[in-house]
């Protein structure tokens, strides 16, 4: 029920399943209706042959006394309560009948019309109600007239149409199947220009594309222009919040160095303490510019469509700029597995994500950091392990490092704002961050990001 009640696709099947099963409904009483009055046509034309047959082979001499020449031709005539009789009458009595038929005289209606045409009338008979047809016959005129009649019984009627309605019901229910069928077909073959839009719209989504692409009905290409439009007006305000924010955090960075400055005058100058509350607060301004800017940053870029990113050649230039940095730790870095795998990340976003985490790896390492790949098709999302074999975080450091300018080792240099930012980047794009315990025996930080299969 579902499906019919939220599916376009089930609605329409639904509808036309129903509206063909009334045709054929309709279809059925009315072809059953027109052979029901053929049959009745031809069992009258049979009785009428029969009639002048009956009366042809029947012979009258002058006293009045019939004789059957010969039998009638149809071979039930002669059969016991074969439901085929006829009958000759006159004045209500019997002159002479038909083997097959048994029991008293045929109530046939009088007729008060003196005339030779046939009559028809549906009687009690035998066996049942008698389709009969009867013609008078006056040898005489001065006399009654001998009333010659033919039944039919009506069961041979119902049998004929019982017999029909049963073939018809299921030639029409078999020819309903592949009428269903390929309304479904036609149906489907319909709706395909949804089907592909969605799918346009999924690669734009997913980043493979920046705007909808591919052939679209006309029906269907004011919707795709008015989202193309939609997209391009989409991306030119987010580029211009982009920019604002820049100048925005540009203006601010610029009045804090001037503070910064005046404090280290005033610090030259005896006054200290003063200087070092500037200062603080100052570096406070400054790490709360940095990590509201970034999430500004990110919301703008991860709302955008068509994002993507290709996570070997960031992750291999941040390996090589913190490689000849830290020259003299003489770190190793595995990350063999990377090739070929993109996520729904701005790349300036992504640069600044795995630069903050593989800088604390570099920090806290001995000797080698791991850099390994784990798919989740369930989820959609690509897991990037980055492990160190340094001394690692207690576990009840695992989420307190993810709150702004918070550091556990006060011995490192640092803000305190680089897992923070990544933490509320990596959710912006629908992803996650987590911290536990690295099979080196340092930390392990496991990275998930929205896929994308180009």
């Amino acid at each position: 029920m579902n499906f019919i009640r939220n599916s376009l696709m089930g609605r329409l099947i639904t509808a036309a399943t129903f509206w063909i099963l009334i045709g054929l409904v309709i279809a059925g009483i009315t072809l059953a209706s027109v052979f029901r009055a053929h049959v009745e046509k031809q069992l009258n034309d049979d009785q009428l042959t029969h009639l002048n047959e009956l009366i042809d082979h029947t012979q009258i001499n002058d006293k009045y006394i019939l004789e059957l020449v010969r039998p009638l031709s149809d071979p039930r005539y002669a059969k016991k309560n074969s439901g085929y009789y006829w009958e000759i009458q006159k004045q209500g009595k019997i002159l002479a009948r038909s083997n097959s038929l048994q029991g008293p005289v045929l109530a046939i209606p009088k007729d008060d019309l003196p005339t030779v045409i046939a009559h028809r009338h549906e009687i009690q008979g035998p066996t049942g109600f008698l389709l009969t047809t009867e013609r008078a016959y006056w040898p005489d005129p001065a006399t009654a007239p001998f009333r010659f009649i033919v039944g039919i019984d009506h069961q041979h009627l119902t049998g004929v149409m019982s017999h029909f309605n049963i073939t018809l019901m299921w030639a029409l229910s078999i020819f309903a199947i592949p009428m269903i069928i390929a309304s479904g077909i036609f149906i489907l073959f319909a709706i395909k220009p949804l089907n592909d839009l969605q799918r346009a719209l999924e690669r734009v989504r997913m980043g493979q594309e920046n705007k909808l692409v591919g052939t679209f009905p006309n029906e269907v290409m004011p919707i795709v222009n008015d989202l193309n439009t939609m997209l391009v007006t989409s991306a030119d305000m987010m580029q211009r919040a982009r920019a604002q924010a820049g100048n925005l955090a540009h203006g601010l960075k610029t009045s804090l160095a001037i503070l910064s400055d005046e404090a280290d005058q005033m610090a030259q100058a005896g006054l200290k303490e003063h200087a070092s509350t500037i200062s603080e607060q100052s570096r406070r301004i400054q790490i709360l510019i940095d990590y509201h800017m970034a999430r500004a940053r990110a919301a703008v870029a991860s709302s955008a469509p068509g994002t993507s990113t290709n996570v070997t050649d960031v992750t291999k230039n941040i390996i090589s700029a913190l490689t000849r940095l830290y020259q003299d730790r003489n770190i190793k870095v595995d990350h063999e597995g990377l090739q070929g795998l993109f996520v729904a990340c701005d790349p300036q976003d992504l640069n600044e994500i795995l630069a903050n985490l593989l800088d604390n790896a570099f920090k806290h390492a001995k000797s080698r950091i791991c850099l390994s790949v784990v798919e989740n098709p369930v989820e959609s999302h690509i897991e990037l392990i980055i492990e160190d074999d340094g001394h690692g975080l207690p576990a009840e450091a695992w989420e307190v490092v993810f709150n702004i300018g918070e550091r556990w080792d006060s011995r490192t240099n640092g803000s305190g704002l680089g897992l923070p930012i990544v933490h509320d980047l990596t959710t912006l794009y629908g992803g996650y961050v987590r911290l536990s315990e690295a099979s080196l025996g340092g930390l392990r930080v496991t990275l998930a990001l929205p896929s994308v299969e180009l």
